[in-house]
């Protein structure tokens, strides 16, 4: 019977990952960092992740549920609204070749972005030319922290990838 057993086929166990989508933004930004991290150390590219590190990114990730590769993260989407990201790219465009790069912001940089733009008159299902007051009418601090968001997307960081 076991002989049989054994040469059934048998499915591999399909891989399972965290749903990061569950955590802060600031805590999804510290999990792919230490991510980074840990696959640099692996690659030799940097020094091994500490202990500590590792622990913590272990917390992070411990009560979260396993979800399979093909499966949909339940947490919200972080991103850089489309019809904000197209606002943006007419009213000041980028400096770089491909134009701003919002999708490589941290979470905490899309929600700030998102944020900021609310704070001056966009509403989701508007469209931002219609309420968005100009750059220029904005608070000086608030217009210096989008024009560093905006620098940001426009010379992205290394790639989470």
């Amino acid at each position: 019977m076991m002989a049989k057993l054994d040469r059934l086929p048998m499915k591999p166990e399909e891989r399972k990952i965290p749903d990061i989508s569950l955590l802060s933004p600031e805590d999804q930004d510290r999990v792919f960092e230490l991510f980074r991290k840990n696959r640099d150390s692996l690659n030799g590219i940097k020094p091994m992740i500490s202990r500590k590190e590792r622990e913590e990114l272990e917390g992070l990730l411990s009560d979260l549920p396993m979800i399979g590769l093909d499966d949909k993260f339940a947490g919200a989407k972080i991103e850089v609204p489309r019809a904000l990201g197209s606002y943006w790219r007419r009213k000041q465009p980028a400096s770089s070749p491909g134009s701003y790069r919002f999708h490589d912001l941290s979470a905490v940089q899309k929600v700030r972005f998102a944020e900021l733009c609310r704070n001056y008159g966009w509403r989701v299902g508007t469209p931002p030319n219609a309420t968005l007051l100009p750059l220029g009418e904005w608070a000086e601090q608030d217009r210096d922290e989008m024009n560093t968001l905006l620098e940001a997307a426009d010379h992205p960081g290394p790639l989470l990838g």
